[in-house]
């Protein structure tokens, strides 16, 4: 019985942090090789992935990549960047704040 306790609470805590992961943008353009470092584990980016607050983004050699932001602003990264969203907020009103 405690092992069962340990593994549903286990369980419970990997699908808040899904939850609680905000969701800042998307990749609407990737060419070349480029990253996305999320939780300190190294993944490929493509075009429509998600992002998320505390993703950092790089760009390799002859590489591109174009992010639009929850609030429609659109960043572009050029090769051998590499970019941190550590923290991004918009609360849905487009009031040029």
């Amino acid at each position: 019985m405690p092992l069962f306790r340990i593994l549903s609470g286990l369980l419970l805590s990997l699908m808040a942090a899904t939850v609680f992961a905000q969701t800042v943008g998307k990749a609407i353009l990737v060419i070349g090789n480029v990253v996305v470092i999320r939780s300190g584990v190294e993944l490929p980016l493509n075009r429509n992935d998600v992002l998320q607050s505390g993703d950092v983004i790089k760009t390799m050699q002859l590489s591109n990549a174009q992010i639009r932001m929850n609030d429609e602003s659109l960043i572009a990264l050029r090769p051998g960047t590499e970019f941190k969203i550590d923290e991004f907020r918009f609360d849905g009103k487009q009031d040029g704040s």
